[in-house]
């Protein structure tokens, strides 16, 4: 295969890197090339940017659901002396 052209496996595996770290010069030119020609690959590249904006969002939910599921101190401390003061 030519220098200049990817395999659709090539660029599937430059697909996560480009997310993940980045994508040298030249990595990114050849990308590019492979990309513009192939609809497969430009498809797989679409889906799989959408999976990662999905699990970013599934993440930050989690987060917010565990910060908002714990209770300040003072509010603690308020319910512990209602329950005290109710025996």
């Amino acid at each position: 295969m030519n220098i200049m052209f990817l395999s659709c496996k090539q660029v599937t595996e430059l697909v996560e890197k480009k997310q993940l770290v980045g994508l040298s010069t030249i990595e990114s030119m050849r990308f590019r090339l492979h990309v513009v020609m192939c609809a497969a690959c430009k498809s797989y590249e679409r889906q799989s940017l959408l999976i990662e904006q999905a699990l970013k969002r599934m993440i930050q939910v989690s987060r917010s659901d565990k910060d908002a599921a714990q209770l300040h101190p003072d509010t603690k401390l308020k319910i512990l002396e209602k329950i005290k003061t109710s025996k």
